[in-house]
């Protein structure tokens, strides 16, 4: 009769239970789910108060409800259309890298590319007024559909000449982003933190305040853009 082994199998050793943002930290972004939408309403909550705020303590009452409506309606659809266009990052070093470059780099870009779009057609229209950012009206007409869709056409083509420039830019941002993020090497949880809601909000925050300053009709500028200004040729503001 062969000897049966009596001996006890080898105790498994129970892998410890990470916290489910930990886990996701690992794979970063996108963020799917309910938690992910949590995530985009608090950033497009953050950007639409600060041009409520700019709205009201900086421009009011020079700045009309109506215009400030249409100017962000605009950006709106930027972001919806670069949102499309953007390939997924991968990891959180390329995803603030991206993000620190879009926003700042990439604001230029397109406000260059918003510039040199609307003086290029604009000798090819009878109406040079149609594409003067922020004026929707002609004459009489306090709102025009026409001039409106026109400048939303020059500026989704102006965020596509940039989505397609930043990715030029953009790995001295992801090392940038990789020294930020290894401070919190210790915690997932806030490395994801910090790149999917912080450093959106703030970045984000920043980018529409001044681009709003440029899509809207000439007036009072916000003091960012007033900065940004002053190392621009006059030929191009």
């Amino acid at each position: 009769l062969k000897r049966t082994d009596r001996r006890a199998p080898p105790a498994i050793r129970a892998t410890p239970r990470r916290p489910p943002l930990d886990l996701m930290a690992d794979q970063c972004l996108p963020i799917d789910g309910s938690l992910g939408s949590v995530i985009t309403g608090s950033i497009v909550w953050t950007c639409a108060s600060l041009l409520i705020v700019k709205k009201v303590f900086h421009e009011s009452p020079d700045r009309r409800w109506r215009d400030l409506v249409l100017d962000t309606s605009k950006q709106a659809i930027g972001g919806a259309w670069a949102g499309l266009i953007s390939p997924p990052a991968v990891g959180c070093d390329a995803y603030l890298g991206g993000l620190l470059a879009e926003t700042t780099v990439g604001t230029l870009v397109t406000y260059l590319c918003l510039v040199a779009f609307a003086r290029l057609f604009e000798r090819g229209i009878d109406n040079s007024k149609a594409l003067r950012t922020g004026e929707y009206g002609n004459g009489s007409r306090h709102f025009v559909p026409g001039i409106y869709l026109s400048q939303v056409i020059l500026w989704v083509a102006s965020i596509t000449a940039m989505k397609w420039a930043v990715p030029l830019f953009t790995p001295p941002f992801v090392a940038f982003g990789s020294i930020i993020l290894e401070v919190f090497w210790w915690s997932g949880f806030l490395e994801l933190s910090i790149t999917a809601l912080f450093a959106p909000c703030a970045m984000f925050g920043l980018q529409v305040w001044i681009t709003d300053d440029f899509l809207k009709k000439a007036g009072k500028i916000g003091i960012f853009w007033h900065s940004a200004r002053q190392a621009l040729p006059r030929s191009i503001i």
